[in-house]
């Protein structure tokens, strides 16, 4: 196998999805940014983006221009063994590939393709909670169902009052 230097991820990723833009759910938009390559879905809300760079990708959940929370981690670190190919270095049990091109088209790639028509897909509401104020903790998760009776719980749980408990939901689709 012939030494091979890792491809610029953001060009490899842009020759794919032309290649492969019939198999999204949602269509992308690239978003304006001045450093790497931010993307949204066309007909979903722009508080979920993803960001593309040379490790990967993440898909993020935001408010008011703010980041809350990951809904999605696809990046990965390429490894290579002599007479093996690419893997993921961070994988336990690795899955080897002839190019690192081949190695981002899976590993990264595939399966944002697959969160998107699956878990984005199937949702309706983006959640978002702000504990203690927008400067304290924050977490956001998809759902396909309306859980505002799960907040009512949430607060029992944890025997919240209400002024440290900031909870929105958003439509997915728009």
């Amino acid at each position: 196998m012939k030494k091979q230097s890792k491809p610029n991820v953001p060009v490899l990723f842009k020759k794919w999805y032309k290649l492969n833009e019939s198999r999204f759910a949602y269509p992308l938009v690239r978003a304006p940014r001045k450093k790497g390559r931010k993307f949204t879905f066309k007909g979903v809300t722009d508080n979920i983006s993803f960001y593309l760079n040379d490790g990967g990708i993440v898909v993020q959940a935001s408010y008011e221009g703010n980041p809350v929370d990951m809904l999605g981690d696809f990046d990965a670190v390429l490894g290579r063994k002599p007479g093996k190919g690419f893997y993921c270095a961070l994988c336990i049990e690795p899955v080897f590939y002839k190019t690192s091109e081949e190695f981002y088209i899976n590993e990264c790639f595939e399966s944002l393709l697959h969160w998107l028509n699956t878990k984005l897909a199937k949702s309706k509401y983006l959640y978002l909670c702000f504990f203690d104020g927008r400067d304290g903790s924050s977490w956001a998760y998809l759902d396909a169902e309306d859980k505002r009776s799960f907040w009512k719980k949430l607060k029992q749980i944890f025997k919240m009052k209400n002024s440290n408990l900031e909870k929105i939901r958003i439509n997915v689709r728009v």
